[in-house]
């Protein structure tokens, strides 16, 4: 019942079509689905007969947004509380403009461009973002789980590249959990995506990637950030983390640091950058392989709430641009984390005759070191 109950109120479904006074299809106009409270929750371009459509709705109000040059911005009330599939006819007026010398810049929140959709970082942020996954869970299409895993629907991304240039591969969870998101201008998502630059428009790919593209003022010069915090009525709880980087032309350098004892996970899985890829190499044979894992019942709790750790990691990464082709890749990590776990549990049993009682106290202590070193070069 409860299956069946969610299905019908994420089972509605808007359809419609633009068009201007004289009744012509517009395409590639921009529509954007909002939530009461002004929330970006889809959007869609239309295509050449302008039609668009959002399917997988909740059951209640939205706000509807169509924008096109030339035309006047419409905003309308849409309400599917009462209809399974709600089909609506949209015209756009007309706004000419005569500029006379002067220059309008538009930000535009999104933008599509062959397999390429553009985010505009400043029309997402509200000042309670710190990292760039804070700004990917909140960017339309994008969605990060409670691990930092980032996927597109249902596809996970290969990577986050800055600027164009690669550090962690698979293990981009160490960049989207650690880089400030201050310095960021776009947001690119890449569809369509190769690993391999020269198979670009030859290879039948389904793999998306994500590009990070910087403010003008975060290039060719050195900028960071630092963050501390001790719980001083806590049980000697403490973080730290820093960034220092450096995003030049030519050359590209990111160092980063995170120590806490709070259960933040600040690297993901270590085997990601080890074997970043599941594309196969002729003659690659790395692997990481766990000898030994102790996984503790946590009686079904978030692994922030039962995560005990003391955790110290250490990154550096550079990026060299040897010839007009040719790049050197240098990255050398190093992770320590300690991790204890205690469970007390008291057991009292009676059938009315006999009865007894069962004390258990029971204390995990897991130690990691992880080390990893990469040399490679990219033409």
């Amino acid at each position: 019942m409860l299956l069946l109950g969610y299905n019908t109120l994420h089972s509605q479904t808007l359809q419609g079509v633009v068009v201007n006074e004289q009744n012509t299809f517009l395409n590639n106009v921009s529509v954007i689905l909002k939530s009461n409270e002004n929330k970006t929750i889809a959007y869609r371009f239309t295509g050449a007969d302008g039609s668009f459509s959002f399917t997988d709705l909740e059951a209640k109000e939205y706000l509807l947004q169509c924008n096109s040059l030339g035309y006047e911005k419409q905003l309308i009330t849409i309400d599917l509380s009462k209809e399974k599939t709600k089909k609506i006819n949209i015209i756009l007026i007309e706004k000419p403009e005569e500029l006379q010398e002067v220059i309008i810049e538009v930000p535009v929140a999104l933008k599509q461009k062959k397999d390429t959709v553009t985010y505009n970082v400043k029309s997402f942020l509200d000042g309670t973002e710190y990292t760039v996954e804070d700004l990917l869970k909140k960017l339309p299409g994008i969605q990060v789980d409670e691990n930092g895993t980032i996927k597109v629907g249902n596809q996970e991304i290969e990577k986050i590249m800055v600027e164009g240039d690669d550090f962690f591969e698979k293990g981009y969870k160490i960049l989207s959990k650690n880089m400030p998101v201050k310095p960021l201008k776009e947001v690119e998502l890449l569809q369509n995506y190769s690993n391999n630059k020269h198979l670009k428009g030859i290879e039948n790919s389904d793999k998306v990637a994500l590009n990070l593209k910087l403010e003008d003022d975060a290039k060719r010069q050195w900028f960071g950030n630092f963050d501390a915090g001790y719980g001083v009525a806590s049980e000697n709880r403490y973080t730290a983390y820093s960034n220092l980087m450096n995003f030049g032309k030519k050359d590209k350098y990111y160092f980063l640091t995170n120590l806490n004892n709070i259960g933040d996970d600040s690297t993901g899985d270590i085997s990601h950058l080890i074997r970043s890829s599941n594309d196969f190499v002729v003659g690659d044979d790395q692997m990481a392989q766990q000898f030994l894992s102790l996984a503790p019942s946590t009686a079904s709790l978030r692994d922030n709430r039962t995560n005990f750790n003391n955790a110290e990691m250490l990154s550096l990464n550079s990026i060299f641009t040897l010839l007009a082709k040719s790049k050197l890749k240098a990255i050398a990590f190093l992770n320590t984390n300690e991790q204890n776990f205690y469970r007390n549990s008291y057991d009292w049993f009676s059938d009315g005759q006999t009865s007894f009682e069962n004390k258990e106290d029971y204390f995990m202590r897991q130690k990691r070191l992880s080390a990893f070193g990469k040399f490679g070069s990219d033409s």
